[in-house]
């Protein structure tokens, strides 16, 4: 079943692609990466679609001593560069 996330979940793949030393919080993609690019998601789905990219190794994140947690390009998409 197609999930709303899973278009947005293209979309961060294809921003990470293009920009694979970009790093970045929820809140961050949301507002920067999502508004570039014409789009308005809510937090929910573009979490969900955070949760399944790191969960296929597309993205990876580590989390601030505030904890905050920050995304960026996993394995998997350094690799098809």
């Amino acid at each position: 079943m197609l999930m709303p996330s899973d278009d947005v979940g293209k979309r961060i793949t294809e921003h990470l692609r293009a920009h694979p030393q970009m790093c970045d919080t929820l809140e961050g993609i949301v507002q920067w990466w999502m508004t570039f690019q014409q789009v308005d998601e809510s937090i929910l789905e573009i979490r969900e679609a955070l949760e399944r990219l790191k969960a296929e190794g597309i993205i990876d994140s580590w989390t601030a001593g505030d904890n905050r947690t920050f995304y960026f390009a996993g394995d998997k998409t350094r690799d098809n560069n």
